[in-house]
């Protein structure tokens, strides 16, 4: 379990691995231009991806020992996050709809949750371009953009000092948005997103734990006005 959650803390902070390979920088962001985008640009895919079900994360605590003292002084709050729903951030895919039908913009929405693991390795690798090969999507959905949101962590995060808590835990949801042009497995837009927000009040109310379970919730709203901001304009 401990393994998991470490690799899922790994995965929010590498959250465009998947699009750099581990030779090579992290992605940097490529900014929206709504150049990119009109209704003569071809079809949108809108693909929605939730890598991961609400959970706690002790960054910080850097030692078997530590993890297992941090979980073992919040196993009320663990379990409060278990039962949290994931669900809302799959509305985004909606919104991101509405806002290409008012420009005008032919789009199709793809499956929930694209298994991106079972893409092949794209052939070559290079800055601005994603290490996946989403190629064939243009000829299984008639596409030609890729407009793909991700989350890579949300629920709870806290940091420690080895054993020691450092400030009050937070609600954190971290993702990214990105459009990639097809055939090419070009970027033409990517933008990480991370939103961290404090509860209103005192966080440990155990054993709904309101203040915090507000804040989650807030905050994957804010994640989603983050992501539709930019495509609004």
């Amino acid at each position: 379990m401990q393994i998991n959650r470490l690799y899922t803390v790994l995965a929010v902070f590498f959250v465009s691995a998947f699009l750099t390979g581990c030779a090579t920088p992290v992605q940097p962001n490529i900014p929206f231009a709504n150049s990119t985008l009109n209704s003569g640009s071809g079809k949108v895919g809108v693909a929605v991806v939730v890598a991961a079900k609400p959970n706690t994360h002790f960054p910080g605590a850097n030692c078997l020992l530590c993890i297992g003292t941090a979980n073992l002084i919040h196993t009320s709050l663990n379990a409060h996050t278990a039962k949290l729903s994931n669900q809302e951030v799959y509305q985004i895919e909606a919104d991101l709809t509405k806002v290409l039908q008012s420009k005008g913009i032919p789009f199709v929405a793809l499956p929930v949750d694209m298994k991106l693991n079972d893409l092949p390795k794209a052939a070559k690798i290079e800055a601005g371009f994603t290490t996946l090969d989403f190629k064939g999507l243009q000829a299984q959905y008639g596409i030609d953009h890729l407009l793909l949101v991700q989350t890579g962590a949300m629920g709870f995060e806290r940091p420690f000092a080895s054993y020691v808590p450092t400030a009050e835990p937070h609600a954190w949801v971290a993702g990214s948005v990105m459009m990639i042009k097809l055939p090419e497995n070009r970027l033409e837009w990517f933008e990480p997103v991370q939103i961290r927000k404090n509860a209103d009040g005192a966080w440990d109310e155990p054993p709904s734990f309101p203040g915090l379970t507000s804040a989650y919730y807030e905050a994957i709203e804010e994640f989603k006005d983050r992501v539709l901001v930019d495509l609004k304009k």
